[in-house]
């Protein structure tokens, strides 16, 4: 089968000899034709395919066609879907999928469908999948922590709860995992913890935005070592746990208000260290980890290659490293991974692609000449 990487081709680019234009400048979004669920969500495997999540069960897209498979061929013949199924890829190439109705399963990289048996192990409903190359991890409704180490085929519990009693449970958020095997946690109350699995100790983080009680935050752990706090009221942070500092970052600059931030809803940090956060309306954000370069992608309604919605939900990508974002109208869009040899130019100062009619080299100068536009 073709790759995504090959069918998913730029449109508009312009090979520059006279140094590159901002990142911000480019935003050539492809729209699937069909449309998923708000809260649909997305990996990939080695083969090419794209895995989604839909209602009836899990679809795989090779580019072309997409391919349906129910979810008892997952879980039980008796399976229900109610909520929302989670995908979650690890680093031995398994997808795991976790029903919030107590069952789990994983995909080996040969397809193969394992069922991993429960037996009223994790009587909750399972919220959260995060993993490292060790362990797979799963967090509940009822704040409580359960691991998969590799090879065991088995789940084991976190015996103590993260505030140490299990009348104050509240349910998980979000959970990431770093090298180091902390896992850090966020809960409904809007604290954050961090679990030390070698220990077998919980602390708590002292974040700026914990002490609302009002948050739900989402958690990634970059490349780096670093934590990166996404909020709803109080903005994106980024925590050094080393020199123990938090950073604001991706304000938005439409905020003349000190303290205002965009609702962020959705994070994701890509096999190549970029960090992506999705809000509420206020578009999609890209963050470089390593320069701290932020770039906001909103609806140009003049560009058709402009991000579909301004509400992003959630956020994945492909074996080729192009980003997919689920839009809270189900729409589902993809920014190809950008070629540093390739410098895009939108074709006019209101970031309109415009049809490219003939080019000319001199000397000093590129020109491109297009349909009632010199640019």
């Amino acid at each position: 089968m073709h790759s995504l990487g090959t069918l998913l081709m730029l449109t508009c680019i312009l090979f520059s000899y006279m140094g590159g234009f901002a990142q911000s400048e480019r935003s050539n979004f492809v729209h699937l034709s069909r449309n998923f669920l708000a809260y649909s969500e997305i990996t990939y495997d080695d083969l090419g395919f794209v895995w989604i999540s839909g209602a009836q069960g899990l679809y795989k897209y090779d580019g072309y066609d997409f391919e349906l498979k129910p979810y008892t061929s997952y879980f039980d013949e008796g399976f229900s879907y109610k909520f929302p199924v989670l995908l979650h890829r690890d680093s031995h190439k398994r997808i795991w999928l976790a029903s919030t109705l107590q069952e789990l399963s994983y995909v080996d990289e040969k397809g193969t469908v394992v069922k991993i048996g429960l037996d009223n192990i994790i009587n909750e409903r399972i919220v959260a999948v995060s993993s490292n190359d060790e362990v797979v991890w799963f967090g509940t409704d009822t704040g409580k922590l359960y691991y998969y180490r590799n090879g065991s085929e088995s789940i084991e519990p976190v015996e103590v709860l993260a505030n140490g009693s299990a009348e104050k449970a509240t349910a998980i958020v979000d959970m990431a995992v770093d090298y180091e095997n902390n896992i850090w946690v966020s809960f409904l109350n809007g604290t954050i913890y961090r679990y030390d699995a070698h220990k077998k100790l919980w602390h708590k983080v002292e974040a700026p935005v914990t002490a609302f009680g009002t948050d739900l935050i989402k958690l990634e752990v970059d490349k780096n070592g670093h934590l990166w706090i996404a909020t709803e009221l109080h903005g994106l942070l980024r925590f050094d746990p080393q020199k123990k500092k938090f950073i604001q970052l991706a304000k938005n600059i439409d905020f003349v208000e000190e303290g205002k931030y965009p609702m962020f809803i959705s994070l994701y940090c890509d096999s190549s260290g970029i960090v992506w956060a999705g809000t509420d309306g206020d578009g999609f954000f890209r963050i470089d980890a390593d320069t701290g370069q932020v770039d906001n992608f909103k609806p140009n309604p003049l560009n058709k290659f402009s991000i579909s919605n301004a509400t992003i939900t959630n956020i994945g990508e492909d074996a080729s490293q192009n980003i997919w974002v689920v839009t809270k109208e189900g729409q589902i869009d993809i920014l190809p991974k950008v070629n540093p040899a390739i410098n895009y130019y939108s074709g006019s100062k209101e970031g309109v692609p415009t049809k490219t009619l003939s080019i000319m080299q001199t000397p000093w100068y590129f020109y491109c000449f297009a349909a009632f536009l010199q640019l």
